[in-house]
């Protein structure tokens, strides 16, 4: 099963739902042409017209839907039988809400540990001054945190604990698979493009790409702001 996420979930769940998957896929291409030709006509110089409190609004509500979603990834998951997660992936942002399954003992400290030294890293790396700082300026500190949060947990947490602390893994399975077009895959049933299907997607693909569009123009323009 698919869960949608981000912004557009509105939009995509009640279209899988109705008519399966298989109409996402062209969905999502007709939408990216759409966006394409909005960008060809600098559709953009119209995000003039959101007044600067509704921008600052939007990124303050998605930081804090951002933020409590991430505080349910400090619960434990049960599995299902399949090695999947039990009832599906349940990290959503009420999750914070529910008292119960906190990690704790070990496991607890050393993703606090991990944590707040990725943080560290990812803030007050780009302030260091000095003889190596060039080196700093072309490595993004971000991608410096994930290899600290790596080493911490591999080379430290894993050795001197028993399980040391949660990863993707145990929220999503990983397995190899080499990517195959939907059209030559047996899992989808691809419907044929005609009127029909137009009629379902179009309004669907708009609404899409406008909303894509405006949520992340309104991000850009923030952080532009900012830095």
């Amino acid at each position: 099963d698919q869960i949608a996420t981000g912004a557009i979930a509105a939009v995509l769940g009640t279209l899988v739902a109705d008519h399966g998957i298989e109409y996402l896929f062209y969905t999502v291409m007709l939408m990216g042409l759409i966006q394409i030709a909005l960008a060809a006509v600098r559709a953009d110089k119209l995000l003039r017209l959101i007044p600067h409190p509704v921008m600052v609004g939007f990124c303050n509500g998605l930081g804090i839907v951002i933020g409590m979603s991430q505080l349910g990834l400090y619960k434990r998951m049960g599995r299902a039988p399949n090695g999947g997660p039990e009832n599906g992936r349940r990290l959503n942002v009420f999750a914070v809400f529910d008292t119960a399954n906190w990690i704790d003992g070990n496991e607890a400290l050393w993703a606090a540990i991990i944590t707040f030294s990725c943080f560290a890293t990812a803030h007050f790396l780009p302030e260091m001054k000095g003889k190596y700082w060039k080196y700093f300026q072309i490595v993004p500190s971000s991608l410096v945190a994930i290899v600290v949060g790596l080493i911490l947990e591999w080379g430290i947490a894993r050795q001197v604990s028993d399980r040391g602390t949660t990863t993707v893994e145990d929220y999503v399975g990983i397995k190899e698979a080499w990517p195959m077009p939907i059209w030559v895959d047996d899992k989808y049933d691809v419907p044929s493009i005609d009127n029909a299907m137009l009629k379902v997607i179009f309004p669907k693909a708009i609404v899409m790409a406008l909303v894509g569009l405006i949520e992340s123009l309104m991000t850009l323009k923030i952080v532009d702001e900012l830095t």
